[in-house]
């Protein structure tokens, strides 16, 4: 029925107004000329409400105005205004480009002549620890990074509105206009979801964080000699710093993975997997790498004065 209007529509020569009803015994038809349109029953009439015959009166008044908006969209006046249309479009894309261009050299050029008073003021703040040229290249980046957004906005939404001027480019210009904007809402959702596991591993970068400054505090004190314990040498302070720390992030890591955003993923689970599989076939090998490498950064200096006296080298 569909292609039976679309046929009646392209052919210029079947006016709007031929679309005609005909009564039947058992049905309706709507016709255009001789050429079938559609037919209607009085289970048709009965899902809408309606007798057969205000039903048909509808159709053909809705077939009428479909023919005669098909033949509008594409008729010579309208493609040429369309057209115009499409080409200040084009043009007020490019001239938005460029004034974002020019601001954005502009900023730059600013920016490198003459750093702003306020960063040279908080460089001499923080004791030359942040540097005005740093914060300088964040700024250039950031500048950058607006610039080609809007530049990427500016492109999408005219070539959009080009798209959809046009009825052979329209349903194009949906689908286009669907694959940017329908994921935004399952995004939005999907970061609300996360909040509370986001919050939970803040928190718990925070305590990490700050058990990492106790346990360093502690081990701090006890190479310099300011603490002393029985059971543990001065010099080997850092290398069992090191192992507590590496246990501390262990534990941190299984505490936090069931809180990370997409671990529940097959994809997540077989890679966990598979890195467990490595470490356990080769943990021997590791743990005796990583244990020699935490204890090859402390050599406790009496035992290299007595292996030197004895002719014998450390490591």
């Amino acid at each position: 029925m569909i292609g039976n209007i679309i046929a009646t529509a392209h052919d210029p020569d079947i006016p709007v107004d031929a679309v005609t009803i005909r009564e039947e015994d058992a049905r309706t038809l709507l016709l255009a000329g001789d050429r079938f349109l559609l037919d209607l029953i009085e289970t048709d009439a009965k899902i809408e409400d309606l007798s057969r015959e205000l039903l048909a009166q509808t159709h053909q008044a809705r077939i009428r105005e479909v023919i005669a908006d098909y033949r509008s969209q594409r008729s010579s006046e309208v493609l040429l205004t369309k057209s115009s249309y499409a080409l200040a479009s084009i043009l007020g894309a490019a001239l938005l480009i460029l004034g974002f261009w020019w601001v954005f050299r502009r900023i730059a050029d600013l920016l490198d002549r003459r750093p702003p008073a306020q960063l040279k003021q908080l460089e001499a703040k923080s004791a030359r620890l942040i540097r005005s040229r740093s914060l300088i290249k964040l700024l250039r980046g950031l500048t950058k990074l607006v610039f080609v957004a809007l530049v990427l906005v500016a492109l999408y939404a005219s070539i959009h509105y080009v798209l959809g001027l046009f009825p052979w480019t329209h349903g194009f210009a949906v689908w286009l206009f669907g694959l940017i904007l329908n994921p935004l809402p399952e995004i939005g959702l999907g970061f609300l979801a996360t909040l509370p596991s986001l919050g939970w591993l803040v928190v718990l970068l925070l305590i990490a964080k700050y058990l990492f400054g106790i346990i360093h505090a502690f081990f701090r004190g006890v190479a310099s000699g300011d603490l002393k314990l029985a059971s543990l040498d001065r010099d080997l302070a850092w290398p069992t710093h090191r192992i507590i720390r590496l246990v501390v992030i262990i534990c941190a890591l299984v505490m936090a993975y069931p809180h990370i955003p997409g671990s529940d993923a097959a994809t997540f689970k077989g890679l966990s997997v598979l890195l467990g599989l490595i470490v356990a076939l080769d943990s021997q090998s590791i743990i005796g790498i990583m244990i020699a490498g935490m204890f090859a950064c402390s050599r406790p200096v009496g035992l290299e004065l007595g292996l030197a006296e004895s002719g014998l080298r450390w490591g």
